[in-house]
């Protein structure tokens, strides 16, 4: 989940590594097309992902449609929550749960963090 001011980080940098890697990604740019209700196909995407990704910024803190995927995901996904900090914010203007969790710094060590997701979603 991002907030689509994000979306150059986490489309050119982020989906970009994990797909390099083998890592099938489902992201909304590709995955939703013309006259599809969008609120449905990102439920859809929702459910059928093994891991949810959230890349916190301050705009993605500003955005209803990252919260509500990110308690969707807090009730479905639960240990399959991957919390990268893209840009500098509060990991609890998301959730007080992501105050409690490891939340990688993206923003400050990008070859280190995606090093270690790709560790984590392959094994």
């Amino acid at each position: 989940s991002y907030a689509f001011e994000d979306i150059e980080i986490v489309e050119k940098e982020i989906v970009s590594t994990l797909n390099a890697h083998g890592i099938s990604t489902w992201f909304d740019k590709e995955n939703i097309r013309v006259s599809d209700y969008f609120e449905r196909k990102i439920l859809d995407g929702l459910k059928t992902c093994e891991w949810f990704l959230l890349a916190m910024s301050p705009n993605s803190a500003k955005s209803e449609w990252v919260k509500d995927e990110l308690h969707w995901a807090f009730k479905n996904k639960k240990e399959n929550i991957l919390p990268l900090i893209i840009k500098e914010c509060d990991p609890e203007e998301f959730h007080v749960r992501l105050g409690r969790m490891y939340c990688a710094r993206y923003d400050m060590y990008p070859d280190q963090v995606m090093g270690e997701l790709v560790r984590r979603v392959l094994y």
